[in-house]
């Protein structure tokens, strides 16, 4: 991970979606959270598991729980 900041100081103007909008360079932007629906074959989700534990392992198994359903 990096850190813009850190690497090359404070910003030193911020424009933002706001600012654009109430300066009418853009139209205001609505945001709609949707989930998409995905179906996965029966015979695909052994793996899933296995490379779901593969790729955390070493986590402890209330991360992998979180991981799993989302939350």
């Amino acid at each position: 991970d990096k850190n813009t900041r850190a690497v090359f100081g404070d910003y030193i103007s911020v424009y933002d979606i706001a600012r654009a909008v109430n300066d009418g360079a853009t139209v205001p932007i609505y945001y709609e959270s949707r989930l998409a629906k995905l179906e996965l074959a029966e015979t695909a989700r052994p793996t899933v598991d296995d490379e779901f534990e593969e790729v955390t392992e070493g986590e402890e198994q209330s991360v992998k729980e979180k991981l799993k359903t989302n939350q």
